[in-house]
């Protein structure tokens, strides 16, 4: 089956009814995605590709469609047809670079994630999904640290109540020395995640 003949059927003939016919559908039929005709069998790959990769995405295979996602990147960056275009002007293209984002989000590589994210948001600014993404990835490493602060902060206020209750001096300034920058931290770490999640006036 060649590309064009797979796109009519997936887009026209016999459409897909959820993300797992989509799938399988994708996954069962014998098309070489490796080499294109023209530029208009390229974005039919394009579309077919980006939704494959969409709907892994929507079925949480995110191992699954990292490895597409990055074959289908470079094989559209090195297309003849669209060298020195603007891919992003290419929906797509913004798709594949969307979920490659998404699926390294949830497989915890929070800097690839926040870079493909950033990217996005430089290009596509009034995109509020993209800014909330990006948010989202930036707390990541606030929250963490607020969860570990905070037992950190509770034991130094024990520590400090027993060791003052027993008269031992050294133990409750250590406790001192340990729970005052941590709490200062907690309440930095606190009113930065505040001002970075409030509302912003449009």
């Amino acid at each position: 089956m060649t590309i064009a003949e797979f796109y009519q059927q997936i887009y026209y003939q016999n459409p897909p009814k959820d993300s797992a016919e989509f799938i399988n559908i994708f996954e069962s039929v014998d098309v070489s995605f490796d080499k294109e005709d023209n530029a208009e069998t390229l974005r039919q790959m394009m579309r077919l590709t980006a939704d494959y990769v969409h709907n892994l995405v929507r079925r949480e295979s995110y191992g699954k469609a990292l490895p597409v996602i990055k074959k289908a990147i470079d094989l559209f960056e090195s297309a003849p047809d669209l060298a020195g275009g603007d891919l992003y002007n290419i929906p797509y293209y913004e798709s594949l670079i969307a979920s490659q984002a998404v699926a390294n989000y949830y497989l915890k590589n929070y800097q690839t994630a926040k870079r493909d994210f950033n990217l996005l948001n430089q290009r596509f600014p009034d995109n509020d999904r993209y800014r909330a993404w990006q948010a989202a990835i930036e707390g990541k490493w606030i929250k963490t640290a607020l969860e570990i602060l905070l037992p950190v902060m509770a034991l130094s206020v024990l520590g400090i109540y027993l060791f003052e209750r027993f008269e031992i001096e050294l133990g409750a300034n250590i406790c001192l020395w340990i729970g005052t920058p941590a709490t200062l931290l907690y309440m930095g770490l606190s009113a930065y995640k505040w001002l970075k999640e409030r509302p912003r006036r449009t």
